[in-house]
């Protein structure tokens, strides 16, 4: 169980920093939120007292699902600022081109 909390730790630090580096600091807190719920809940011991563990596991369903949540947040806020991205740097591509053309004409 401790490998699998050092190896998701280690994948969403990695998460963390990527995110800091294209979406912010806002985005980056809440992978680093997520890191710190997830190997929480695979370092959390299992408790001995339950019948089943019907509760245990409702609990990390809805863990689970609150992460893949917060998730799917990140990647359509990273989708959005690629797109602006994308979008930006086609202006400015384009105002480029003509400056250039530009240059050029007066030149002839």
């Amino acid at each position: 169980m401790t490998c699998w909390r050092v190896g998701v730790s280690l994948l969403l630090s990695g998460a963390e920093v990527a995110t800091h580096v294209v979406a912010g600091p806002v985005m980056a807190a809440a992978v680093h939120d997520a890191r710190v719920g997830a190997t929480g809940a695979l370092g959390a011991p299992a408790s001995a007292g339950t019948s089943g563990g019907v509760g245990d596991v409702q609990s990390l369903l809805n863990d689970g699902q609150a992460s893949n949540m917060q998730l799917l947040a990140l990647q359509q806020q990273i989708q959005n600022d690629s797109q602006q991205f994308s979008t930006l740097s086609n202006v400015m591509r384009a105002r480029f081109d003509t400056a250039k053309a530009a240059v050029s004409n007066i030149r002839a």
